[in-house]
């Protein structure tokens, strides 16, 4: 009689925990970038349209706030530990 092959439970170790210090970094680094990708908008449009230097405050502006909604969401979305 032979009996199938059943790997012992093994604690899943690939699973990223939404507090580790990569997930918090590759956070920051989605904020910098976001932000810097604002400023470059920004300032390429002042440059066309001659508004300098509104637009490039407005697309850093807009940066951060996305910056920090897309840093901050995974926060929000967690559930109730009760």
């Amino acid at each position: 009689m032979s009996f199938p092959l059943i790997p012992p439970e093994t604690p899943q170790r690939n699973q990223p925990d939404s507090n580790s210090a990569w997930s918090l970094a590759s956070g920051g680094v989605q904020l910098a970038a976001m932000v810097l990708l604002g400023v470059f908008v920004g300032y390429r449009l002042d440059r066309r349209w001659g508004t300098s230097p509104w637009l490039l405050v407005s697309g850093a502006g807009l940066g951060l706030f996305l910056g920090l909604y897309v840093f901050l969401k995974p926060f929000f979305l967690k559930g109730d530990p009760r």
